[in-house]
């Protein structure tokens, strides 16, 4: 790839949904690592912070997880095909 073509700047809405995928990706490896360490996750429940210990979120950091690869690579599909 020709290298004015990696510093073209992101559209608006793609931008957007990149640094949501962004969040998403690094709540999941907090995940991950706490729970390595047996720490925990502050989660909102019912208007409440509670406290999770970090292994019980790791199925939903698993789904996160590949949601965020799955869309990450349909983007880059995407992008492919729509360049200038």
């Amino acid at each position: 790839m020709p290298k004015n073509e990696a510093m073209r700047p992101l559209p608006e809405p793609e931008m957007n949904q990149k640094a949501q995928l962004g969040l998403k990706k690094a709540y999941a490896k907090l995940i991950v690592e706490r729970s390595q360490t047996g720490g925990s996750i502050l989660k909102r429940r019912n208007g409440d912070l509670v406290e999770v210990p970090a292994v019980d979120l790791l199925p939903e950091a698993k789904e996160i997880l590949a949601e965020v690869e799955t869309q990450l690579k349909d983007s880059s599909k995407n992008w492919l095909l729509t360049k200038d």
